[in-house]
């Protein structure tokens, strides 16, 4: 996580790292590989659903807090 000051809030940026080590998604697409931007796009919708989770949970303990 990234935290930065922007205007009477806060900024968080998040980010992943894909590769270069195999993972479960290299092992998907050489299983399937006619399917690879389906994995691939498929993954990252998760990435992106997870993150919005996570966003969301840290903004209500911050209401909390605040």
């Amino acid at each position: 996580f990234e935290l930065s000051e922007e205007g009477d809030g806060t900024r968080v940026r998040q980010g992943m790292r894909m590769g270069p080590a195999p993972s479960g998604l290299s092992i998907a697409i050489e299983a399937m590989p006619d399917k690879e931007e389906k994995i691939v796009v498929r993954r990252l919708a998760e990435h992106e659903h997870n993150m919005r989770a996570t966003l969301e949970g840290i903004k209500q303990l911050a209401e909390l807090e605040g």
